[in-house]
């Protein structure tokens, strides 16, 4: 069964939201406006406020507390069914019905307070509600609009054209499409408000107790949604009406556009000025700072003589001073002396070279070509001609002949000049002999050698006459 959640302050607001409410076209509110912590209201007008407007005052705090505990009542209670995930086309008694996560409106829904004008509705959604154009809540035998309660768990949001009924309390933020009207409030815990040409209504709420009538069975009437054009009031003029004093609290008007504003020309007369005489200027000296250069560390190597380049600073020029038709004396700058930069002398460290130790060196194997050395080609030897010495009367020694090789003496003509006597002079002597290769025997007076097919004969000197 369920128990309606007391608003509170609350209940006096059409629109109460916390960050901001945005508002495009000529809506109108029944109630109040507010807004806490913040203050931000925007659009009013064009749209209409018919209660009043609390920006952040205490007003409009208190109505965020009384809605915190009606939101907190309207979850707490426990549920009577689960509506799904669409509530078009569907009718509900009085109760409590819940769903987890969000819930969508296509067409009409139905709320049966069968003929109880006090029966309570209460949907716990879980996170948003949205509604498609031209969607309708209706309610019937009794059911009105301050008894019905939506508990969004995170943001509303109204189609085009919806026909809404209840008070929407949602935890985050609520937004209407154009032509949407709600009979009944968007109260938005944490975040903004946004109205695009949205009509709020409040129909009075019914606390009779019910009559003891038989209950009726009323067959479920759907209506065709109904779209109301924007109501335009004719302008109203009322005596005029004297009123105790009233304090409103302070109003935020959104912030004004002017258009632009275009001046024709002004054409001012010539002006003119006295001469203007200025006092003489005087710079006050310029002190450039001292000149420290940060001290060099070289690596140990050996560095060349440095030598630092002289600082030159830069002259002072001050810009000239024109004033309009000034006549300014001239300006003499006292001359800018810079102090002497002295450069710390620069000491390198001894350098000290590591021995150098060579490594062992290993040469290859050398391997040299082989040497083919060209043919030797002597030359002829002309040997001189040889002079005998007399020969002496020395016994003859005979040859022996070797078996095999005997050879047979061809007498040579001798060299020298002939005569009776062969004394003087000596001869040679050709042997051949079978199975041996030519001999020459040359004879002398001393040793003769043969050669041939490797046979040596000696044999002494032999002297020949020749016979007369």
């Amino acid at each position: 069964m369920a128990t309606k959640p007391d608003l509170g302050t609350a209940g006096a607001y059409s629109v109460l939201a916390a960050s901001a409410v945005t508002n495009t076209g000529p809506s109108v509110l029944s109630d109040s406006l507010g807004v806490s912590p913040k203050e931000a209201i925007s659009g009013f007008p064009p749209g209409l406020v018919g209660g009043q407007t609390h920006a952040g005052d205490a007003a409009a705090a208190e109505a965020q507390s009384d809605l915190g505990i009606a939101y907190e009542s309207a979850a707490g209670q426990a549920s009577d069914g689960d509506v799904g995930g669409e509530l078009g086309g569907q009718t509900f008694k009085p109760g409590v019905y819940t769903t987890s996560s969000s819930v969508g409106l296509t067409g009409p829904v139905t709320l049966d307070a069968e003929g109880d004008p006090g029966a309570v509705f209460i949907f716990q959604i879980g996170t948003t509600l949205t509604t498609a154009t031209a969607s309708s809540v209706v309610p019937i035998n009794g059911a009105q609009a301050c008894n019905v309660f939506w508990q969004v768990g995170s943001s509303a949001t109204l189609g085009t054209s919806t026909v809404f009924v209840g008070n929407i309390m949602a935890l985050v933020s609520i937004g209407t499409q154009s032509g949407t009207t709600i009979d009944g409030r968007a109260l938005a815990r944490t975040g903004a408000v946004t109205l695009i040409n949205t009509v709020f209504t409040r129909s009075d709420c019914d606390t009779a107790t019910p009559t003891s009538n038989p209950p009726t069975s009323n067959p479920p009437v759907t209506n065709p949604p109904v779209t109301n054009p924007p109501v335009t009031n004719p302008p109203v003029t009322n005596p005029p009406v004297t009123n105790p004093p009233v304090t409103n609290p302070p109003v935020t008007n959104p912030p004004v556009t002017n258009p632009p504003v275009t001046n024709p020309p002004v054409t001012n007369p010539p002006v003119t000025n006295p001469p203007v005489t200025n006092p003489p200027v005087t710079n006050p000296p310029v002190t450039n700072p001292p000149v420290t250069n940060p001290p060099v560390t070289n690596p140990p190597v050996t560095n060349p003589p440095v030598t630092n380049p002289p600082v030159t600073n830069p002259p002072v020029t001050n810009p000239p001073v024109t004033n309009p038709p000034v006549t300014n004396p001239p300006v003499t700058n006292p001359p800018v002396t810079n102090p002497p930069v002295t450069n710390p002398p620069v000491t390198n460290p001894p350098v000290t070279n590591p021995p150098v130790t060579n490594p062992p060196v290993t040469n290859p194997p050398v391997t040299n070509p082989p040497v083919t050395n060209p043919p030797v080609t002597n030359p002829p030897v002309t040997n001189p001609p040889v002079t005998n010495p007399p020969e002496s009367n020395t016994p003859v020694v005979p040859v022996t002949p070797l078996p095999s090789n005997t050879a047979s003496a061809t007498p040579v003509a001798p060299s020298g000049p002939s005569g009776p006597d062969d004394s003087a002079g000596g001869g040679s002597l050709a042997l051949t002999g079978a199975g041996s290769l030519p001999v020459m025997v040359a004879v002398s007076a001393g040793v003769v050698l043969v050669l041939g097919a490797g046979i040596l004969v000696v044999a002494a000197t032999l002297r020949r006459r020749r016979s007369a």
